[in-house]
């Protein structure tokens, strides 16, 4: 096994493309190039490439199950604080929309949110509020960091590289040099003091 990053492509072996770090784009082309679906996150991207380098066959993307709507881009909908989120709740432009015109421009949708929501689908907009409010309070007072996604490494490498006290006054240029370096290598992608 090398330790030198290889082309990503249908020659590929499932270890090595889980083994380096490749950007979003690199692995929508590799889709796109063996007619795959480029839709979805990372991991979701990067399962779904796994499966065809494994099987050769494309996975199916999951559908709405039956009778459930999903609206168009171009749908008006319009929406209240009364409005559940329901089972398919998706983070949307135009819900983030809603939810700033409620409490203002620096709303966003944490991790830790985004799983309150999928736990609660009888949650209403106002409860989606009332959580956001609840742990922006907790991270102002200190006692809750935000959570980064697994998708998120670099965001998470950057985090623990910073609060490394051997760190300490190192500029964003030598944590990037750092992520490069682990980035060219077999392995995952953790900052390890």
């Amino acid at each position: 096994m090398t330790n030198t990053k290889p082309k990503l492509d249908e020659n590929i072996s499932p270890e090595d493309l889980t083994d380096f770090y490749w950007l979003k784009s690199e692995l929508q082309e590799f889709c796109r190039e063996a007619g795959l679906s480029t839709a979805g996150g990372k991991i979701e991207i990067t399962e779904r490439i796994k499966h065809f380098l494994k099987t050769g066959k494309k996975l199916k993307l999951a559908i709405a199950p039956p009778g459930a709507k999903r609206p168009s881009a171009t749908a008006e909908i319009e929406y209240k604080l009364d409005t559940k989120v329901g089972t398919g709740f998706r983070c949307t432009r135009e819900i983030r929309d809603f939810f700033e015109s409620q409490v203002g421009p620096h709303f966003h949708f944490s991790v830790q949110l985004q799983k309150y929501i999928k736990a609660n689908p009888e949650l209403t907009f106002q409860g989606v509020i009332h959580e956001w409010q609840r742990l922006e309070n907790l991270k102002a007072s200190g006692k809750l960091d935000a959570e980064i996604g697994p998708q998120f490494e670099y965001n998470q490498f950057t985090r623990d590289f910073f609060s490394d006290p051997k760190n300490q006054g190192k500029t964003r240029k030598e944590c990037i040099s750092a992520w490069k370096e682990i980035c060219s290598k077999r392995g995952e992608r953790k900052y390890r003091p």
